[in-house]
Parts: structure tokens; sequence; C-alpha cells
């Protein structure tokens, strides 16, 4: 079987390993490339600097609208990877964003040469050599005058960055994890920023100097805190952020407040805590001030067990862990509603049928169901979605987390009558995707240019009002099929087996959490049978 017939799979992300030969790339870039628009690769010493060279001429030529490229160093202290591969990636014409994981010093060095066209940066693991050079990272950072977004990850306290950002007028968004104290001090001179996400502050921090940070902080309006959990003495005077932050519109914590106080322009809300989130209590403390101003409610660690959510008659979005059958009828009654998710389902399918048919402006519907219960929906949604004067050209969606498309459903949903009238979202993308950009909207004003500027923004890599909280950076996901097939390589010789390659990058890409272990799980399905014959 030829490679191109062995590989039906989307070319918007692309890798090396997806093809053998540069005269393969070519024929498959020819096709193909125009819809391209992130490369990502794995880097250790093996990576042939004047092949990945021509490779990148390539994307050149055949790809116009690549703007993110994603490199992942391997990490190892005396892999050093050859010179000019990060200086080749920026020649890319229209590359904006760039990831880079347990980046070496070369890669940076060769970074502050030509790197004027970003837009969006990530840093995930700096080499520390690069600390102690005379050009030091933070002098990089502040010569990048066109950077928009930055993603940090802190591993050494003597790391100092924020201070040379302040001096980025353009910078809007910023996503800072694992911060020293001293770091976050140096925020109050953070003035232009309008999406900060801060993750994990091991040292403690004082309301006062908490209050100060923000006090500067007018054009906010998308903030993440997620170390209040640590510090919950901040808790108690959260709300007077309201006084320097007038913009705020979505806002997430990793736990409850007793009192929100009156952000005049908030709209979502996102409370990510591992404890069990008490709703009642929550919606009572909402209720007042928010009941007919917030329009995206995210629990999803809680029960959605209270009737008091009926009384938040803009709501938008509801997300929640899981939801009795008691309070289906609830749902009914939020005539805005349009996004409704659990992360746990255990009812009939019954149960779905009514929520659909009560629901009338319900559009996207996300629930954990098996592979034989999306089955048995297709045979009777699509009847439902007629009686309610569905759309073709605008259909329900139904996002499962199943990941791989399976087509025999596929079949039976476009034979039914009214098949059209359902979409059936295999990995959960669609779903995503338009909930990020019903959150994007929100913050939107009259102004055109704040109203692109802020659509640029929650377009970059970073993470944004809607992602998760883990550390496990969704955007940074599809390179960990490489990993897969680099930890399996002194096993078996893999660098040709396109049937493996293809089914560890289609699990990274389909599958809603992107763990490395779904690679391993690729891997394990071709492979076991052969373990006991091979030497670990």
């Amino acid at each position: 079987m030829s490679v191109r017939s062995s590989m039906n799979q989307d070319y918007t992300i692309i890798s090396r390993w997806m093809h053998k030969t540069l005269v393969e790339w070519q024929n498959a870039l020819k096709d193909n490339g125009s819809i391209t628009q992130m490369y990502e690769e794995y880097i250790d010493f093996t990576n042939n600097a004047d092949h990945f060279k021509k490779f990148i001429n390539l994307l050149c030529e055949y790809c116009p609208n690549l703007s993110h490229v994603r490199l992942v160093f391997s990490g190892e202290i005396n892999d050093v990877p050859e010179d000019g591969l990060v200086e080749a990636v920026l020649r890319l014409p229209n590359v904006q964003c760039l990831t880079l994981i347990d980046a070496p010093s070369i890669a940076l060095f060769e970074l502050q040469n030509d790197s004027n066209q970003l837009t969006t940066l990530n840093l995930c693991g700096v080499d520390k050599k690069i600390k102690s050079s005379t050009n030091s990272l933070g002098g990089l950072l502040g010569s990048m005058k066109k950077l928009h977004s930055l993603v940090y990850s802190y591993k050494d306290y003597n790391d100092q960055i924020v201070e040379s950002l302040a001096h980025l007028p353009n910078l809007k968004a910023l996503t800072l994890l694992y911060l020293p104290r001293s770091e976050f001090l140096q925020l109050k001179n953070c003035k232009q920023l309008e999406v900060l996400y801060l993750y994990n502050t091991y040292e403690k921090v004082s309301t006062e100097d908490f209050l100060d940070v923000f006090s500067s902080m007018r054009n906010l309006h998308t903030l993440s805190i997620v170390f209040l959990e640590k510090n919950m003495h901040l808790t108690k005077k959260f709300y007077k952020l309201r006084e320097f932050c007038p913009q705020l519109t979505c806002l997430t914590l990793n736990c409850c407040l007793d009192y929100f106080g009156d952000f005049a322009k908030l709209k979502y809300l996102k409370i990510d805590d591992d404890s069990s989130v008490q709703l009642d209590k929550l919606l009572t403390n909402l209720r007042p001030i928010y009941a007919n101003r917030l329009q995206i409610l995210d629990i999803s660690e809680a029960h959605a067990n209270s009737t008091k959510i009926t009384k938040f008659k803009n709501l938008k979005g509801f997300l929640c862990g899981k939801c009795p059958k008691s309070c289906y009828s609830y749902f009914s009654k939020l005539l805005n509603l349009q996004f409704l998710s659990f992360e746990i389902f255990e009812e009939n399918l019954s149960q779905i049928t009514k929520i659909v048919n009560s629901c009338s402006q319900l559009r996207y519907l996300r629930l954990p169901l098996k592979i034989e219960e999306v089955g048995e929906l297709v045979k009777v949604l699509p009847d439902i979605l007629s009686w309610r004067s569905s759309e073709p050209d605008d259909p329900f969606v139904l996002s499962l987390g199943i990941g791989s498309v399976v087509g025999e459903i596929e079949d039976k949903l476009k034979m039914h009558p009214h098949g059209n009238l359902l979409q059936l979202d295999w990995n959960g993308m669609v779903f995503t995707s338009k909930l990020k950009e019903l959150i994007a909207s929100l913050g939107r004003n009259a102004n055109k240019e704040t109203a692109m500027t802020t659509k640029t923004i929650f377009q970059n890599p970073c993470k944004m009002a809607g992602d998760g909280l883990s550390l496990g950076d969704r955007w940074m996901s599809n390179a960990n099929y490489k990993l897969a097939l680099k930890s399996c390589s002194k096993k078996f010789s893999l660098e040709y087996d396109e049937e493996l390659i293809n089914r560890c990058r289609n699990k990274t890409i389909n599958n809603t959490d992107y763990e490395l272990s779904n690679q391993i799980d690729a891997f394990n399905f071709k492979y076991d049978a052969l373990d006991e014959h091979n030497e670990l």
C-alpha cells in the first residue's frame, strides 16, 4: 500500500513523520499544502539540519497559510541539536505563532536573531544556560515588539521576564505557570494586558500585594487565577478587583467565593474546583447581581442539582459534571440555552431526546456516550430535530468523547430522511470551537479595531476562557505522537512504520484528552502480541 493511499488524514496539522522522503512530501504538499496551518516536530541530535532546512523550503513554497510551528526538544542535557533549526523555521513567510518545548540555549539564541514577525510565543521549559548569558531571556522577550501573546512556564525561581514585558505595548495576553512571588509583583507594571492566566504560585501573596498588582489593569477582560486554593485569604477581598478591572468579562477560579462582588460586564464564570462545588450556595451568591447578566456558567466538577439555575434567564451555556433526572425540566426554562454539557451521564437515552425536544434553542449538546448509544440515538434524534424546524445548513451538534469516526453510524445517519439535521462531533472539537467563539464574542464591543484585536488573541494558541486548567497544554498536544514513537524506538525499528505513525498521530489529534497514554495504547494495540518476543 502506498503512503498516499494509507494516509487518509487531514493536512491542517503536519509533521515530517507523515512521509518518508522529501519527494513524497513535495507531492503531498502540492495537493494539500494550502490547508496546512500548523507544523510540529520533535527535535533531538538525530535531526539532520540540512534535511530539515530543505523540508522548510517546501513549506515556504507550498504552505501559504502555515502560521504556527511547534518544536518539542528532547530535553536531555547531553542531547545537543544541530544549529540552524529555529533559524530555518523563522524563514517561513507567514509564521506568527511559535511553541518551543524544553528549548536548548541554541534555540533561544537563534530566536533573537529574527523573531520580529512573531505575535505569539509559547515557552515551556528553557535551558538554564540562557539565564546566565549576556543576552538574557528577559532581554530577548523585551525586544519582541509585535508580541501579542506569551505563554511561559517557570522552572527556576530566579527567572526574571515580567519586568521586560511591561515595555511591550502590543502584548495583550499573558499566561504564566509556577510564577515566583517576585514575578507576580512585577505584573503591576503590565498595564496593557487584556488576558491574564496565572497558574500556581508556591509562595504566599498578601492581600495588599494582590490588589496592588491589579490596581492598574483597566483593560483586563479575561482573568484566570489558579492559586486561590493556597491563598484563601485573598478570596475575602477578591470583589475589590471590580474597582480596578471594569472590563472583566470572563473569570476562572479554582475555588468558590462567598461574595463575587459586582463586576458590571462579567458574563462568563468557571469554577474549577476538585472539591465538591455547592451549586445551590453558588447560585444564591450569584443571583442578586448576575441572574440577568451571566451567559456561560462552567461547573464541570459539580452536580446540577438546584432549581435556582432557572433564574439565570440569559444563560447561553451550562457545563456541569452530572445532572440528576429530576433537573432536566429546569433546562427547558432557560430560553436562551445553546450549549449544554455533562461530564457524567448515566440516564437512559430517552432523557436525551426529552432535553433536545424541550430546549428549543439548544444547538450543541456534549455527552460521554458509548458507540452503541450513539447508534441508537441517530435513529430517533433526527426526527425530533425535524419537529423543531432545524435547518440542514445549521445542523444540531451532538458532541462525543469517542475520538475516531465510526463509519457505520455515519452511514446510517446519511440514510435517515432527516439525517442532515444532525452532526456528530466525534472528537468534541466542534463543540469546543463553537463555545470558544461564543466566549470570545462576549467581550467585543462596537469598536471594530478592539473587536479584531480580541478575535486575534483568542485565535492564538494560548490558554483562554473555556480551556481546562490542567497544565498539559492542549495546543502542544499533537507533538506527543512523536514522543510515543521515540519512547518505543529502542524496542522496535519504527522510523518507516506509517501504520503505527498514523495510528499514534490520529489518536492524538482526535482524542480530546491528549494524553500520552493514548499513543502508548496505540503502540500496544499493534505490538502487544509481539512483546514476549522482544527485549525491553
